[in-house]
């Protein structure tokens, strides 16, 4: 029966392992498993502007953003902040 894996993302957090290790290691067990698969990233919205060297996606910001606090924040300010996350706020990547 055919399987297709869509969207995926290994990235948890950065610093916290070896990316490339860890995407090789689970596009082998994919193959090996006979799992048809792609990776693509359509937006991201990362608080560290260092992400955005590092890390493709069809949209991305240039500017700050509030991250969210799912501890602290009260659901209006939540909704608030995911304003800035739409793709009319965000700008289409030149590369």
């Amino acid at each position: 029966m055919p399987f297709y894996l869509g969207e995926f993302s290994l990235a948890m957090s950065p610093g916290s392992f070896s990316w490339p290790d860890h995407l090789t290691a689970a596009v082998q067990e994919m193959e090996q498993r006979g799992i048809a698969w792609s990776a693509w990233n359509f937006k991201i919205v990362p608080s560290n502007p260092a992400w955005r060297r590092t890390h493709w996606a069809w949209y991305r910001n240039e500017r700050p953003v509030d991250p969210l606090d799912v501890w602290r924040d009260y659901l209006d300010t939540l909704l608030r902040k995911t304003d800035a996350f739409t793709t009319d706020e965000l700008q289409e990547d030149p590369a």
